[in-house]
């Protein structure tokens, strides 16, 4: 065997020992930037469809996250390297010089692959994204809204044409000679609507602006009100009817309630309730705000007729006051801005609440 054979073809020989020469980190550094470089345009390469291979959502976010990690890898890799190299610098460790340099040689060609990556990322991204506003899912969504819009106008004709064939004119614009039989007709609409089975029914929440709901829900308000209508009305006694309603806590099985029995929404025909609309505030819950109509119409005989008719307790009837409190207030605090003719309306309501609590 020769001095040659034994050395081996000179080229190779020299890469290897240039190979072998380098730390192990530096090359696993430059191991995991090849990995990078792979990921990255096989990432690239699904979402471009130049694969047979049609990725879903899942396997797209898998890949982003492989890149992120191997991108992250080599930095961490990198900056290990470099600050035991700034260590050995400064302890004057033999060769340190040509180890930065190699490190930094090497450091660089495994940073230009982590680089390409983020651009093939950044790309792919940006591909998505046009893809989702493509021209494709832009004339879907516009289809879908034309369809939407279609619907809603359809059904708001058959509503309109339902509600124009009612016979009767709403309660605000009409004149009821005997109140008392109104308040009979209204409580017993409501009794049989508590006799509904509320199984399924939607629970109060901002829906129906919670109508139903416990009256802690606009204590807040409430009490904000008070502070601002000192002067304007009987804090003091309003206040003592708004702590007896929170105290007169529900506990009665939950029953569909209407939400906004107003004389917006009653149709009176011949002096006596034709039709109920505007269910928009339903839910199923306690049925004290249903009673609000007691103070804000009746009075009197009509509403000794309504409370007789509901089947409702004392308690319930306290919230019901609570409820028409709480309303009135607020609108009152509005209309005392630019609506003298409302708040004088607004504070008899309340007027009517307070003495009512005062003969219960």
């Amino acid at each position: 065997m020769t001095t040659s054979d034994a050395i081996g073809p000179p080229g190779r020989t020299g890469l290897w020992q240039v190979i072998r020469a380098v730390s192990r980190p530096s090359r696993l550094a430059a191991g995991v930037g090849l990995l990078a470089v792979v990921s990255g345009v096989g990432t690239y390469a699904m979402v471009r469809g130049l694969v047979p291979y049609h990725p879903t959502s899942a396997t797209l976010i898998v890949l982003l996250l492989i890149n992120l990690t191997l991108v992250l890898t080599l930095g961490a890799l990198i900056a290990w390297r470099l600050t035991r190299l700034w260590i050995d610098r400064r302890s004057g460790i033999a060769g340190a010089r040509l180890h930065v340099r190699l490190v930094m040689l090497f450091s660089a060609i495994a940073v230009i692959p982590a680089i390409l990556v983020a651009i093939f990322a950044v790309v792919t991204l940006d591909l998505g994204i046009e893809a989702w506003f493509s021209a494709r899912v832009k004339s879907a969504l516009d289809s879908a809204v034309h369809v939407a819009e279609r619907y809603v106008q359809g059904n708001e004709r058959l509503i309109i044409a339902d509600a124009t064939t009612w016979p009767g004119t709403p309660l605000a614009a009409s004149r009821v000679a005997d109140r008392s039989a109104l308040a009979a007709d209204l409580a017993a609409f409501l009794a049989a609507l508590y006799k509904i089975d509320p199984a399924g029914g939607p629970p109060p929440g901002p829906h129906s602006c919670h109508r139903g709901a416990p009256l802690t829900v606009y204590d807040g308000e409430a009490r904000r009100a008070l502070k601002a209508l000192d002067g304007e009305i009987d804090t003091a006694r309003a206040a003592q009817v708004w702590q007896q309603a929170l105290a007169a806590t529900w506990h009665g099985a939950p029953v569909w309630v209407h939400g906004d029995v107003a004389d917006g929404n009653l149709l009176i025909n011949n002096g006596r309730l034709s039709a109920v609309i505007d269910f928009g505030c339903c839910a199923v819950g306690d049925p004290a705000c249903d009673t609000v109509i007691a103070w804000t119409y009746f009075s009197g005989e009509s509403r000794r007729v309504f409370k007789s008719g509901l089947p409702v307790d004392g308690a319930t009837w306290a919230r019901g006051r609570g409820w028409a409190l709480w309303k009135a207030m607020i609108m009152l605090v509005d209309a005392l801005r630019d609506d003298p003719e409302d708040a004088r309306a607004t504070k008899r309501v309340i007027a009517e609440v307070l003495a009512d609590n005062l003969r219960s």
